[in-house]
């Protein structure tokens, strides 16, 4: 176990840095952390805290799908089980063009061109509904 503190020379937060290795000595030199580590602590700070993010239980098991609103979930549940765009507006009480809309959107957030590729970069082996 290696520990790196960092006091705050502008704020009041100081900042404990725990690093852990299974060797018997820790391989990193603390000459290297002492230049590292501020930079480090610097662009950490820098990042904003993540509050009221909500998510669901779908959301924990695959991270993927924290980037899809409710409505884009929803839609994937239903493209998974084999519906149509028509049978999704149907059953959603929403229009064709709209699943369209939803799809492209989810295509677009996933990086990915078709709804087989969508549901298998989600599914990853693994049930996501």
């Amino acid at each position: 176990i290696l520990v790196y503190g960092i006091r705050d020379q502008r704020g009041r937060d100081d900042c404990l840095y725990v690093f852990f290795d299974g060797a018997e000595e820790f391989p990193v030199r603390h000459s290297v952390l002492g230049m590292l580590m501020p930079h480090i602590d610097s662009a950490l700070r820098r990042v904003e805290c993540l509050v009221n993010i909500p998510f669901s239980q779908e959301s924990i098991v695959n991270p993927l799908l924290g980037q899809l609103s409710e409505r884009e979930q929803q839609i994937l549940k239903w493209v998974k089980m084999g519906k149509t765009n028509y049978e999704i507006g149907l059953i959603l009480e929403i229009s064709q063009n709209t699943v369209k809309n939803h799809l492209k959107r989810i295509f677009g957030k996933l990086n990915v061109t078709s709804r087989v590729q969508a549901i298998a970069t989600l599914n990853d082996g693994e049930r996501i509904f």
